[in-house]
């Protein structure tokens, strides 16, 4: 089975500053270990009810090629938000990432669909399933399974 999507768990440490996500490629169970990413967020007057909250744009420049326009709701203090977005003064309940490559523009879009806020305490396990890897470790191990697979499957061709 190939895979790289982003399925599995993906685990937040805000006082450790780092992430965890399960996933699994080539057969194999990987725990990938990243920090968590620092965005030099800047605020907009934009204002969206997302969910019955009103909600306020930031946005971020990652690089020459990507953007980020993130909407949190002030009334919700949680400074989190989906996958590795955080860092507002509220909760991010949508997140839209832009990349643009060879004049095409692709988004990456989350957006909550529900809010539930409890009274109880949630107790959050740290995954243990798979190899420790870096990000890089994870796409230079990819990297190499892809290289054989490719020179197995050119194996016995005639090339012109």
């Amino acid at each position: 089975m190939i895979s790289f999507g982003e399925k599995g768990i993906f685990y937040k440490n805000l006082p450790e500053k780092i992430t965890l996500r399960e996933s699994e490629s080539w057969s194999q169970n990987y725990l990938i270990n990243d920090s968590i990413k620092n965005y030099d967020w800047k605020i907009t007057k934009e204002t969206q009810e997302i969910l019955g909250y009103e909600t306020r744009k930031d946005t971020a420049v990652v690089d020459s090629t990507t953007t980020i326009e993130a909407w949190y709701a002030p009334k919700l203090p949680f400074k989190n938000g989906p996958d590795d977005f955080d860092g507002l003064p509220g909760l991010i309940l949508k997140v839209e990432q832009i990349s643009h490559h060879n004049d095409k523009s692709t988004t990456k879009t989350y957006t909550a669909i529900s809010i539930k806020v409890g009274d109880e305490k949630t107790k959050i396990t740290r995954p243990k399933k798979g190899k420790q890897v870096t990000p890089e470790e994870f796409k230079k191990e990819n990297d190499e399974q892809m290289k054989k697979m490719r020179e197995m499957y050119s194996e016995g061709v005639d090339k012109d």
